[in-house]
């Protein structure tokens, strides 16, 4: 894929970092996607050749976001979840057991969009002040019944 700092496959996702005082190479991979996952090798040429493997697993739902906000912050959490052939239908939140709603009368917004470049679909939920009742385990699930959670504290 690359030699020195020249990369020789055509996906422009792939991208070389060097730190020079460090003698330090790193491969990067901008806006993963589910075909990048796999076995990477790394090679250094010397009197022994030095080898390492590396695996790539790429999750395809996820949930980023902080583990902690103040109270009376705002509490800003992102899911995204990738499908193969198309993105999935539509994504559901759930805090405490209960599906939470758009509701902006309650503070709450939900906002969600497509990239059918990447197979993505991408839901933001934000609650505009929050409380320590907003402390607990946050779940997003896919329309295709995939699944994961993000724990938030509100700090008092």
């Amino acid at each position: 894929m690359t030699i020195g700092e020249f990369v020789f496959v055509k996906d422009p996702s792939y991208s070389i970092k060097h730190i020079p005082y460090k003698d330090e190479w790193n491969l990067v991979i901008e806006n993963v996607k589910l075909e990048h996952a796999g076995k990477y090798e790394c090679q250094i040429s010397t009197k022994e050749d030095l080898t390492r493997h590396v695996v790539l697993n790429v999750k395809n739902i996820f949930i980023s976001g902080p583990q902690y906000v103040e109270k009376g912050h705002p509490i800003r959490l992102t899911c995204n979840v990738n499908g193969t052939l198309r993105p999935p239908d539509d994504i559901d939140w759930f805090q405490k057991g209960v599906k939470l709603k758009n509701s902006p009368l309650d503070g709450v917004y939900i906002r969600k969009y497509v990239r059918k470049d990447s197979m993505t679909l991408t839901s933001q939920l934000k609650i505009s002040e929050s409380d320590v009742t907003d402390t607990g385990t946050y779940i997003c699930r896919s329309s295709k019944n995939k699944i994961t959670t993000h724990y938030l504290s509100v700090l008092n």
